[in-house]
């Protein structure tokens, strides 16, 4: 369900920004489209799963109709 969302994380080489979808970032090996360095998935791996845990946290509010932190950072509906 994630590999269909495009994120933005920072290349470690040269702190690009690189715009692709999550399953990019899981692959093996990919070269940073800016800096043309070789990077791993291991490189990006803690931050992948910080996203699709918060994608899935926040699914479950949605489908169980749970309110969120909100703009204001308390549980609310604001946002």
């Amino acid at each position: 369900m994630h590999d269909e969302s495009k994120i933005v994380l920072n290349c470690p080489e040269c702190d690009a920004a690189i715009y692709e979808m999550i399953d990019w970032f899981k692959r093996s090996d990919f070269v940073c489209q800016v800096c043309g360095k070789g990077l791993t998935a291991a490189q990006f791996a803690p931050m992948i799963a910080d996203l699709e845990q918060a994608i899935d946290t926040r699914l479950d509010e949605m489908i169980s109709d749970q309110p969120h932190a909100g703009c204001c950072g308390k549980k609310s509906t604001c946002c």
